[in-house]
């Protein structure tokens, strides 16, 4: 149940349109895609697992004998870290839906073979069925001669008749709280690899993890047993807590609480009026945890931003789409922010590019950047060309081939995370016409490459600038231009939108859809798709720092960087960007053409796919030689095939 959401990630690495989650995947919702349900789930999974937990150790502390009892407690967290394990090695072969099913099977055998083990002979003997606390000692000391088990059975007796206490009002509070912890487990989650992981509980288990139970079920009187048990999931989750409600503030955490007592107090009174065996309460709700763990995640975006807009609402913080919450007293589009970067009197100016009421998950949006990781990293360029003994000061990839238009072109990615795919199929497009020397001008399509590359991503959800040029190497990409312009084979489907200050196109909104992968060109081009596709000869990564990146434009043309975008980025107008104040909005990818020196501070030169009236006319200069905002860490390049 706690692993299951991370069968998502490969969904997702699919390209499934219709699954759409973050990649911290901040919010886990059922069936019903609303807000309510989200609560109400995570409610009743407080509930369960606290049935789950305190029960267990309690049980394992009442049967076992004191030399095994440390391996029966650890193995309660080995079972659940090999559960885990299971799922993510099923999710990886099998479809969801068959993981599902397969995982129903466990907690059905559970329930199964809980009708075959008796209640512990301590809370038989508590109850004062000493018959049945008699059997059930023989039957768990079945090895055990029986003068033995009746020597325990009666130290047992003595010890509890000696420890009798009632402490109803104990019993709620320990509830409450039991429900509490385990729910702050289960609010955003914030997942680390699967092995890594099982790892760190499998040394737990055989450390000193278990030993707040032990100390629990050894210690103390059986009728205060559970209590104390209970006290000991609450402390053990508490560090989670601070780590999984991170999102969240101390109010809304404190509504969440409210509900979560409530509700633990009416499961207290239900198995009051019911008189309920609690291992009966304790399987009927694990059964339906479970059952309802296993449904299906919304398939939609507007659930999530729903969930925002709510916690928006409530005035206690300004939420994006990433699971990142922004400070109120700083409104990032504001006039105030402009001016108090611009008093910093740093070497560049800021203005107004955005409306002031645009939405920040559109802003999010636009940084498509995954970081890419050994699965999509190019490999490094190892022989570099033998250049100039010095660099020009200066370089305009524009001015140097004047014969290839694509160079000064600014596109306009809309309302759609495909930077990663737009600063590839640009810089492409350069290259294509550099190494024709002029006689090949193709626009690649960035609409062919966000759809149809599987392997890059997520579409407008972003993707992996390597993976791009690896896919041009591989299958091909065809030709395309800008929306609207019915040039090429497969132009761009998303339309332009006035996401920045106030103009004749219309409104951007958050949650743009990919585009369907249609190997089929549009009726009014004549060449068919597949004679259309055009290839790169190699794909290869520039790791080797400022010397080498200024050689690879100067010889080949434009390349693809990524960098960190921080808010006061969004405002930038003129001169040489380099980070002042604000908070990480997301990776971005651009086309960096060429290089420069502005009142004796170096930069880079770079073509940015907001349109014309962002920045400078849709430029920008970031300074160089000191990796600002990491933008000479990942340099994506290939040599298109003859």
């Amino acid at each position: 149940m706690i692993a299951y959401p991370t069968l998502a990630i490969g969904e997702i690495r699919e390209g499934n349109d219709e699954l759409w989650l973050n990649d911290e995947q901040a919010s886990w919702f059922g069936k019903n895609p609303s807000v309510s349900i989200l609560y109400l789930a995570e409610i009743f999974h407080g509930i369960s697992a606290g049935f789950l937990s305190v029960p267990v150790f309690a049980y394992y502390g009442e049967i076992s004998e004191p030399r095994i009892r440390g391996i029966l407690t650890g193995s309660y967290y080995v079972t659940i870290c090999f559960g885990m394990l299971m799922e993510f090695l099923l999710g990886s072969i099998f479809h969801w839906k068959l993981t599902a099913a397969i995982n129903t099977v466990v907690p059905i055998i559970g329930i199964i073979s809980i009708a075959c083990i008796p209640d512990s002979p301590a809370w038989l003997l508590e109850k004062g069925k000493h018959g049945a606390a008699r059997r059930s000692l023989c039957w768990f000391r079945g090895w055990v001669s029986k003068d033995l088990v009746e020597t325990e059975f009666e130290d047992m007796a003595r010890y509890i008749e000696s420890s009798k206490v009632t402490h109803e009002s104990c019993s709620v509070i320990c509830l409450i709280l039991t429900g509490y912890a385990f729910f702050a487990d289960g609010i955003n989650y914030v997942w680390i690899p699967a092995v890594m992981m099982c790892a760190l509980h499998l040394v737990m288990s055989a450390g000193i993890d278990p030993v707040p139970w032990m100390l629990a079920s050894e210690v103390f009187p059986v009728r205060n047993r559970t209590h104390q048990t209970s006290f000991a999931s609450l402390q053990k989750s508490k560090e989670n807590k601070k780590k999984h409600l991170r999102p969240f503030d101390d109010g809304l955490t404190l509504i969440i609480d409210g509900l979560v007592h409530f509700a633990s107090f009416i499961s207290f009174v239900v198995k009051q009026i019911c008189k309920m065996n609690t291992f009966t309460i304790f399987f009927v709700c694990s059964a339906v945890a479970t059952v309802y763990g296993r449904i299906p995640p919304a398939q939609n975006a507007e659930t999530i931003e729903s969930f925002q807009s709510f916690l928006t609402g409530l005035g206690l913080v300004q939420y994006d789409d990433f699971g990142r919450s922004y400070d109120k007293d700083e409104d990032i589009f504001s006039d105030r922010f402009i001016e108090k970067i611009n008093s910093m009197k740093s070497t560049w100016k800021a203005g107004r590019n955005f409306h002031p009421r645009t939405p920040i998950n559109f802003i999010k949006q636009l940084m498509g950047v995954h970081k890419d990781n050994q699965l999509h990293r190019l490999p490094a360029l190892t022989s570099f060309w033998s250049s100039p003994t010095d660099l020009p000061k200066e370089f305009d990839s524009r001015k140097q081939w004047p014969n290839c238009p694509t160079i000064r072109e600014i596109r306009d990615q809309g309302s759609c995370g495909s930077c990663w795919a737009f600063g590839a199929v640009e810089s492409m497009s350069d290259r294509v016409c550099i190494h024709s020397n002029g006689t090949k001008n193709f626009r690649f399509s960035a609409d062919d490459l966000v759809s149809c590359c599987k392997n890059c991503g997520q579409g407008c959800n972003g993707g992996f600038p390597g993976a791009a040029w690896q896919y041009w190497v591989e299958e091909g990409i065809v030709s395309g231009g800008p929306y609207g312009s019915e040039q090429g084979c497969r132009p761009y489907e998303i339309a332009p939108c006035e996401h920045h200050t106030s103009g004749p196109r219309p409104p951007c909104s958050s949650g743009g859809e990919t585009p369907e992968c249609k190997q089929t060109c549009e009726s009014s081009y004549k060449i068919p798709y597949r004679k259309d596709l055009h290839y790169g000869a190699s794909a290869y990564s520039i790791n080797g720092g400022e010397k080498e990146i200024q050689k690879e434009i100067y010889k080949n043309g434009p390349v693809e960087a990524a960098f960190t975008v921080y808010s006061d980025f969004l405002s930038y107008k003129s001169g040489v960007y380099q980070h002042v104040t604000g908070k990480i909005l997301g990776g971005h990818a651009v086309r960096m053409v060429g290089w420069g020196v502005d009142d004796d501070i170096p930069y880079w030169l770079i073509a940015n796919s907001w349109n014309t009236d962002w920045g400078d006319h849709g430029y920008f200069k970031i300074k160089r030689g000191n990796n600002e905002c990491g933008i000479e860490d990942e340099i994506s390049s290939g040599i298109p095939k003859d």
